[in-house]
């Protein structure tokens, strides 16, 4: 279960790790991006989050992505990264080695099941 804001309400939620698209770390927050494009503002970390629903990948500092949704990538000239997911909507954040690789990692072997 999250306890998080929606439309500036508190709510607890159960939530399924196969609701959540992504998260995003904010300052002193994540906001929960769900797969039918609504989304949480949670307090929690990011390490609690992985821990919560390890069906995500981090790809970022500030970013986690369920596997599952994500159907493209690519980089751009200011070496932005891009994920879009099957529900049409993306995240584009600043490339990071740190996470880089495991991320193309997961993505060829995704790629390679279908």
């Amino acid at each position: 279960m999250l306890r998080g804001k929606y439309n500036g309400v508190s709510w607890n939620y159960i939530t399924s790790p196969d609701d959540v698209l992504a998260i995003e770390q904010e300052k002193d927050y994540q906001i929960v991006y769900l797969f039918d494009g609504t989304f949480l503002k949670v307090n929690q970390t990011m390490d609690a989050a992985m821990d919560r629903f390890p069906c995500l990948l981090r790809v970022h500092r500030s970013y986690a992505v369920n596997m599952k949704y994500v159907v493209a990538y690519n980089f751009n000239a200011e070496s932005k990264m891009t994920i879009l997911f099957k529900n049409k909507t993306s995240i584009s954040f600043s490339r990071s080695k740190q996470h880089h690789d495991s991320f193309i990692e997961q993505f060829n072997l995704m790629v390679s099941y279908e």
